[in-house]
């Protein structure tokens, strides 16, 4: 896998940031795990289903369905053994990547 150059400069053992911040409104919670399926799963998913549970939407199909892929994380995402760095999740064509040959 190759790291666009200014997030390799922030490899790290661990995946989190040393301050928490926010998505929004929303705290995020960055304390540091080793492992990146556990940090995805209990500092961005989870916090996400049950935020919107507590809204009043328990029993909807979202939350309901959204359990089962958290639970089964690691049968999904295969964890590169790669360093953490640091990552933004701005959705926009200007963060487009693409390997040698184009893809």
């Amino acid at each position: 896998l190759l790291l666009p150059h200014r997030h390799r400069t922030t490899a790290q053992d661990e995946h989190g940031l040393k301050k928490d911040n926010y998505l929004r409104t929303t705290a995020q919670i960055n304390a540091h795990h080793a492992n990146w399926n556990v940090f995805w799963r209990e500092r961005r998913l989870i916090p996400q289903l049950d935020r919107f549970a507590r809204a009043g939407n328990q029993g909807d199909r979202l939350v309901v369905m959204g359990w089962e892929p958290c639970d089964r994380l690691d049968e999904f995402i295969d964890v590169p053994d790669e360093p953490g760095i640091l990552l933004h999740g701005g959705l926009w064509f200007g963060n487009a990547a693409s390997d040698a040959a184009g893809q």
